[in-house]
C-alpha cells in the first residue's frame, strides 16, 4: 500500500519530481480560500506553519482545509445521516476528480490537487483520510485498542504522511516516527473530546478496556467524578499517547530545519494539552482542556529554542 510516493535519498526538495508547476488564477484563489479557512479555524495543527517556505505553507493550508471540511461534513449534526453520507460521497468524487487532474467547482479542492501534484502526495493517502471520517458515520464503538489505532491511522497518520511529502522527507525512518506523531495527536484529541463525542453517540475508548473495570458504556457520559474507574481507562490511553510522543520526537532528526521547527512546535502544543489533561486528573467533563494564546506563544518560543539547540 503506497501512502507516500517515496524516492531514494534524504530530505529532497519535494518540487523536483514535478518541476516548477505554475498555478493558474483559479488555483491561486483556491489557495487564498484555504489560507483564510485555516486562519479562521485557529487550530493547534497550524502552530508552526509560519516557519515554512511559502510554497510548503500554502500546501499545508490546502491539506488542513481538506481535512477540516471532510471532518465537518461528517459532524454536521443538523443534517441527517443520509444527507451527510450523500454529501461525503460527492466530496470524495470531487476529490478523486481533482487528484486525477480534472476540474471541480469546489473552491478549496483545486489547491489540494495542485499541492498533491507539486509535492507528490499519494492519492491513496488522501482518500484514506476520507475513509476514516466516513467511518464515523458507520461505526461508533470499538472493541479493541487495535481497532482504535486503525481508525487513528486513517484520520491522523494519513495527514502526517501527506505532510512528509510536502516537507520532502522521503526516508522510511521519517515515516515511522511520523506515525507516532499522528497517533499521539489523535489519542490526545480522543481524550480531550470524550464528552463531545459521547453526545454524538461515539465512544472511542475500547470496549475491552471498559469491561475490565466493569464500566457500562453509559458511564462514559458521567465523567470521572462519578465513576473513578473511568479515570483508570483514560490514564491507560494517556500512557499510550505519551509513549507515542516520545517516539514521535525522532521525526525531527529526519526533517529539513524549517519543517523540523514547525513539527517541534506542533508536538509541544499537543503534548501540553495532554499534560493539562493529566494534571486535571483526566476530568475533561468539568472543563475542556485548552491553551491560551499566551501559553501557545510560550510553547512556540520554548520549542524553537530547544530545536535550535538540538541542531547546532
Amino acid at each position: 500500500m503506497e501512502l507516500l510516493n517515496w524516492e531514494k535519498g534524504g530530505h529532497g526538495r519535494g518540487k523536483e519530481r514535478f518541476g516548477r508547476l505554475k498555478a493558474d488564477a483559479e488555483t491561486e484563489e483556491s489557495f487564498r480560500r484555504c489560507e483564510e479557512l485555516s486562519r479562521k479555524a485557529g487550530s493547534n495543527f497550524l502552530k508552526g506553519f509560519r516557519f515554512l517556505e511559502p510554497s510548503r505553507r500554502k500546501a499545508l493550508n490546502a491539506l488542513y482545509a481538506f481535512a477540516r471540511i471532510t471532518d465537518d461534513i461528517v459532524d454536521e449534526d443538523a443534517k441527517s445521516l443520509e444527507e451527510r453520507r450523500a454529501r461525503l460521497g460527492r466530496w470524495r468524487a470531487a476529490t478523486e476528480r481533482v487528484l486525477d487532474g480534472g476540474r471541480v467547482e469546489d473552491p478549496y479542492l483545486p489547491a489540494l490537487g495542485y499541492a498533491a501534484r507539486r509535492f507528490g502526495i499519494g492519492r491513496e493517502t488522501l482518500l484514506m483520510l476520507v475513509d476514516g471520517c466516513e467511518q464515523d458515520l458507520t461505526k461508533n464503538r470499538y472493541e479493541t485498542f487495535s481497532e482504535v489505532r486503525d481508525y487513528c491511522y486513517k484520520v491522523a497518520v494519513t495527514v502526517g504522511m501527506a505532510m512528509l511529502a510536502i516537507f520532502g522527507a522521503r526516508k522510511p525512518e521519517a515515516a515511522r516516527a511520523m506515525e507516532s506523531v499522528g497517533y499521539a495527536f489523535q489519542f490526545t484529541n480522543i481524550l480531550r473530546d470524550i464528552p463531545e463525542d459521547f453526545q454524538r453517540g461515539r465512544i472511542y475508548l475500547p470496549r475491552k478496556w471498559l469491561r475490565e473495570f466493569s464500566l457500562p458504556e453509559d458511564d462514559v457520559g458521567k465523567g470521572v467524578g462519578t465513576r473513578p474507574e473511568l479515570r483508570r481507562v483514560l490514564e491507560r490511553l494517556g500512557e499510550e499517547a505519551w509513549k507515542e510522543y516520545e517516539k514521535g520526537y525522532e521525526v525531527l532528526s529526519h526533517l529539513p530545519p524549517r519543517a523540523g521547527r514547525s513539527i517541534a512546535v506542533m508536538l509541544g502544543v499537543y503534548r501540553e494539552i495532554l499534560v493539562k489533561i493529566r494534571k486535571a486528573g483526566y476530568d475533561v467533563w468539568a472543563d475542556r482542556p485548552r491553551l491560551s494564546a499566551a501559553e501557545k506563544a510560550w510553547i512556540t518560543f520554548r520549542e524553537t529554542i530547544r530545536f535550535r539547540r538540538l541542531n547546532r
